[in-house]
Formats: structure tokens, C-alpha cells, sequence
């Protein structure tokens, strides 16, 4: 079809589109066509209403300052690796997706980094010491990754950033969006027996189960790539253990609180929960929504299913999420009609996130404006 022109083109794709069986044989339930079924009995499953609540925070002085000093460093650093060898200013925006995280997700990331620049990071197969969380989200193929070329003239100057950015991060006390989370646990506990939290990235899941851990014991459970993980108080330590048994332990309310990677955005049916917690924000809606399609199902045994974002304002993420909400609607809408401009928010979060702070105001209008008139299109 690429190869033919004009009418012929058209012809082809029209006659493909014709004869193509699939959609003979696929019928798309919308979330507004099952509450139909339900109310008219052809089904005997209610379906859930959603309930979501965008919980806006701000930074302590001290957070802001560092999160503009980090969000420059990614900028300048971004423009420099894609004049090495276009792509490779993917390593930047790993670090700009977990600054979104958590500020311990990021000093993580960017201690894997220091050692791979000083050339002391074992496994170098990895480029810049990035996980396999990061990679995943690449859009690019990777031999880009591979193949760095010659050491980078800039790398020396890198390490002294790096360096100062870590001091600045080990001075910082505790990060104000957790101590959020835990006066939220708190209150949602009070309410419901139990609450599902989602993250982003293994790091961040091993940073609230480290803090969490005093107030919930081995009620308390995790699951992400590693698969599920519980703790045993005989031991002392974290122990992993299968899919199934996570799911069975949730299910039977041996444990309060489970936390959760994008491992669990798929595959974990957890329908008994009905609160879910939104520690970070993905750049791409869609993701958040496989979260919550984790207990906003058919089969869900509440009338209602609560979900908390966790934003930090006058962040780009918060900017993009906020027209979402307002304007389109999406914290009350499931994926359907809105999917192309969901899918759209994902590189428009991408490209203001990676400019400098100080040039970002217009392409923030021009960008929350395409989202916009999209949407009236529609």
C-alpha cells in the first residue's frame, strides 16, 4: 500500500477495510452500553461509578528549588546527547519520568548513572545504567541504546551535576507527596479495609514499603516485576511469592495495603479493593487507566470505586492532566470516544517536559490548546 499512489492507494486500503473479518466478529462494550445491559437485565453485574478525586499538592521551597535545578539539568543535558546521536536523548527523559515518581526514584536513577559516567557500573550492557522500567518506555530501536560512540566530552562536567544534584537530594527531608499518601492511607482505612497503590517504578515501590513498613507489618504487600512480594515477620525480610498467592491473600484480606508497579497494570484481578491510589502519574493516560481497570470491572462487589491522583502543582504533568480533567473530562471517563486524545496527552507531556523551564510558557499554551481543540472536534 505504501508503494501505490493516489486513487490506487485508496482503492487498496478501501477494499482492505471491506473484506477485513475482524470486525464481523468483535462487538465493543462501552462502559455506558453495559450500565444499559444492567438497567434493562441483561446482565447481572452492576457496573462500578467512579468516584476520582486529583489531590494537588505543593512543593516545600526546598522541593521546588531542587525540581527546577533538575528539570534544567535534563534540558540542557537532553539537547547535548541528541547532537551525540539523535535518540539519544532518551537517557534524559528516563530521569525526567522519575523526578514525576518519587525524589528517591531519581537519586537512585542518578546514582546507576554517576557510576556508569565514571565507567564503574558492572553491568555496562545497560546504557547509563538505565533499568529495564526505563527501556520499556523507549521509542526508539535499541541499538540506539548500544551504541554510544567515543566518551562524550561533556561527561566530565556531567559527573560535577550529577554530584551536586545528590548532595542537594540528600539534604531534603521527607518528600511532602509521601507524607500525603500516609495521612491518605490513614483516612481511606478508616473508611474501607483496604487500598491499592500504584507506582511507576520499582524504586519508588521499595521507598513506600520501606516507610511503610513500621505501620502495617505483613499486612502490608507488594507487586511489580520481581512478582509478589510479602513480609514474613519470622524472618524479618520480604519474601516473594506467586502471582496467584497475592491475589488470594488480597482477596481474602490478609493484607491493608498492596503496592504496585505497572507489572500489575495487567494481568491482577483485585476487584474486592475499591480504592486506588495514584502515587505518580504516567506521562501516557492510558497506563492509568489498565491501574484502575485493576477494580473498576465487572464483578467489582461496590457501587463505587474510589481513585486518587497524586499531583504536584505547577509541574508540566499537572498542567496537561488538569486540562484532561477540566476540560475533557477524563478523571470521570473511562477509555472509548477519548482514547485518541489520551494517546495524544503522551507526547505533548513528553515535549514540554523536556525544554528548559525558562522557554516552556508558549509551548505549554500551544500544546494544552491542540488538546483542547481536539477535543471540541471530537
Amino acid at each position: 500500500a505504501l508503494a501505490l499512489k493516489g486513487e490506487q492507494r485508496r482503492w487498496l486500503l478501501e477494499a482492505v477495510r471491506r473484506h477485513n473479518p475482524v470486525p464481523g466478529l468483535m462487538y465493543r462494550h462501552t462502559r455506558r452500553l453495559l450500565k444499559e445491559y444492567y438497567q434493562r437485565g441483561l446482565m447481572t453485574d452492576r457496573v462500578p461509578e467512579r468516584r476520582p478525586e486529583a489531590v494537588w499538592l505543593e512543593m516545600s521551597p526546598e522541593e521546588h528549588r531542587l525540581y527546577r535545578d533538575v528539570e534544567r539539568y535534563i534540558s540542557t543535558y537532553y539537547k547535548w546527547y541528541e547532537e551525540v546521536r539523535r535518540g539519544l536523548g532518551f537517557i534524559m527523559t528516563v530521569y525526567r519520568r522519575r523526578l514525576t515518581s518519587s525524589l528517591f526514584a531519581l537519586r537512585r536513577s542518578l546514582e546507576r548513572h554517576r557510576l556508569f559516567l565514571l565507567g564503574q557500573w558492572e553491568d555496562m550492557e545497560r546504557l547509563a545504567g538505565l533499568e529495564d522500567e526505563d527501556t520499556e518506555e523507549a521509542d526508539l530501536e535499541h541499538d540506539v541504546l548500544e551504541e554510544l560512540g567515543d566518551r562524550p566530552t561533556f561527561w566530565d562536567q556531567e559527573v560535577r551535576e550529577v554530584d551536586r544534584l545528590l548532595e542537594e537530594l540528600g539534604r531534603l527531608p521527607t518528600e511532602r507527596k509521601f507524607v500525603a499518601l500516609r495521612d491518605r492511607l490513614q483516612e481511606a482505612l478508616y473508611r474501607w479495609d483496604q487500598v491499592l497503590v500504584f507506582t511507576q517504578y520499582t524504586d519508588t515501590l521499595d521507598f513506600l514499603r520501606q516507610e511503610l513498613l513500621p505501620a502495617f507489618g505483613s499486612r502490608l504487600g507488594c507487586y511489580s516485576g520481581r512478582g509478589g512480594e510479602v513480609w514474613d515477620t519470622s524472618q524479618q525480610k520480604w519474601v516473594g511469592t506467586s502471582k496467584e498467592r497475592i491475589q488470594q491473600h488480597f482477596a481474602e484480606g490478609q493484607l491493608k495495603v498492596l503496592l504496585c508497579t505497572e507489572a500489575a497494570g495487567e494481568g491482577l484481578n483485585l476487584q474486592n479493593c475499591g480504592v486506588v491510589i495514584n502515587y505518580d502519574m504516567p506521562w501516557n493516560p492510558m497506563k492509568v487507566e489498565q491501574r484502575i481497570g485493576r477494580v473498576d470491572r465487572i464483578g467489582q462487589r461496590r457501587r463505587e470505586v474510589f481513585v486518587m491522583h497524586f499531583f504536584y502543582e505547577r509541574t508540566v504533568e499537572a498542567q496537561v492532566y488538569r486540562v484532561l480533567g477540566d476540560r475533557i473530562g477524563w478523571f470521570e471517563t473511562v477509555v472509548g470516544e477519548l482514547q485518541p486524545i489520551l494517546q495524544r496527552a503522551h507526547p505533548a507531556i513528553q515535549r514540554i517536559a523536556m525544554v528548559s523551564p525558562d522557554e516552556r510558557e508558549p509551548l505549554v499554551k500551544e500544546e494544552l490548546a491542540a488538546l483542547s481543540q481536539e477535543y471540541e472536534a471530537r
